[in-house]
């Protein structure tokens, strides 16, 4: 079956990227508060979850890998995270405490 979906899909997709404008409903998300703290008695209490199309973001994607991370200049985006291969909020979170952690030992002597 996905042989048969594949050039459909290909054309959507093509016709969004050559146009510079996605369909409207790609744009949409739906919305859903879950709650922070059970149970929630403010609005800060909620976060949002959206959930957008999974057209929009397979396109978003390879617009993605095929025109903005060949433009990205390495050696000047060591420390980002997104639209990287290997970027993703674990990897900032280690990149954080190893930054943290070596700001600390080398303060340990200078008290």
């Amino acid at each position: 079956m996905h042989k048969t979906l594949a050039p459909v899909l290909s054309h959507i997709i093509n016709t969004v990227v050559n146009n510079g404008a996605p369909p409207s409903t790609w744009l949409k998300a739906l919305v859903t508060p879950v709650p922070k703290k059970t149970p929630p008695t403010d609005l800060s209490h909620l976060r949002p979850i959206s959930v957008t199309p999974v057209m929009s973001r397979v396109t978003g994607r390879l617009i993605v890998r095929k025109y903005l991370q060949p433009a990205l200049p390495t050696d000047q985006v060591v420390d980002q995270f997104a639209y990287k291969p290997t970027g993703s909020t674990t990897s900032a979170l280690i990149a954080i405490t190893h930054h943290i952690s070596r700001l600390e030992s080398s303060s340990y002597g200078k008290h």
